[in-house]
């Protein structure tokens, strides 16, 4: 089954189409503009709160706690901040959050299902 969680996961992952080519923040934004509101302002820590922080916490079990503080919480760069100097904590956690989510397997090598993703085999998510 759908569910705004498993939007997010999937366009973490980067299932998502849009009209044109659009990084992994672009497309939480348009998904934020199309269900929340397209009069605000969307900056990555509004992304965190609104849309991030909700699929962390659904998709983080105990089976992956130790991954996410060991290779992604302090883990010096991630993905997204390589260069980059004098980012907030917001933003820090942004993209390590977004890491996370992006490398989550969803099903075992033995094919037993980590995470259900029915409803999304045969379409991404269309922003």
């Amino acid at each position: 089954m759908r569910s705004q969680n498993k939007d997010i996961l999937c366009i973490c992952k980067g299932r998502f189409l849009t009209e044109e080519s659009y990084q992994a923040y672009d497309a939480l934004v348009r998904y934020y503009k199309k269900y929340y509101s397209e009069n605000y302002k969307v900056s990555k820590k509004l992304l965190l709160d609104v849309l991030l922080k909700p699929a962390f916490e659904e998709f983080l079990s105990e089976d992956n706690k130790r991954s996410f503080v060991d290779e992604y919480l302090f883990k010096g760069d991630v993905f997204g901040t390589w260069g980059k100097t004098n980012l907030t904590y917001h933003e820090s956690l942004y993209y390590r959050i977004i890491e996370f989510l992006s490398g989550l397997r969803v099903m075992k090598k033995d094919g037993t299902i980590l995470i259900d993703l029915s409803g999304y085999e045969d379409i991404e998510v269309i922003i």
